[in-house]
């Protein structure tokens, strides 16, 4: 796990709720990811906000993925880059 990255997160999802038409200034993850739900966010900014409130992804992987939302790229694109159906490995025996 890489440095701890809080205080940019929260600036960068404050960012994303200002794109929201809100203004409010979560200070922890789980108002962060209660507030994005409040401005009507989409599925993925949602998600984000509560891998990070859940601690189910690290701060570095979550900063990108924002990050990314913000810049109105792939949130996921870095993951799935160049994945085809044919190189997906399936979950069936």
């Amino acid at each position: 796990m890489g440095p701890n990255h809080s205080a940019t997160i929260l600036a960068e999802i404050r960012r994303a709720i200002q794109k929201l038409g809100g203004n409010s200034q979560p200070m922890t993850p789980a108002d962060a990811a209660r507030t994005v739900r409040e401005f009507g966010a989409d599925v993925d900014l949602r998600g984000i906000a509560d891998s990070w409130s859940g601690h189910t992804l690290d701060d570095d992987m979550i900063l990108e993925m924002v990050r990314n939302w913000n810049a109105g790229k792939g949130v996921f694109a870095r993951y799935t880059h160049g994945a085809t159906s044919t190189s997906r490995r399936s979950i069936a025996p």
